[in-house]
């Protein structure tokens, strides 16, 4: 499907869409795409938070760090 014809199947679905929590729901999940579309987060950070980013960055290419299965497993209770 060419992208002019997914964009119009997209309106074409939303349109018919009567549940606001539906919509809300496809909001929270195309709210952050257009967000990075408009603004670089990045580009905005200062330099201590950069050197923050990149030191966690670092940390998660020499492996460490905890993966989320893990942290999910040990917090359990809290996540009820």
């Amino acid at each position: 499907m060419e992208k002019e014809e997914i964009k119009k199947e997209l309106h074409s679905m939303i349109d018919s869409i009567d549940s606001k929590e539906q919509l809300e729901t496809i909001w929270l999940l195309m709210e952050p795409t257009t967000m990075y579309q408009t603004t670089n987060w990045y580009n905005e950070l200062d330099e201590k938070d950069l050197a923050r980013l990149n030191k966690s960055l670092e940390q998660a290419d020499r492996g460490e760090f905890i993966d989320h299965e893990t942290v999910k497993a040990k917090h359990a209770q809290w996540l009820k």
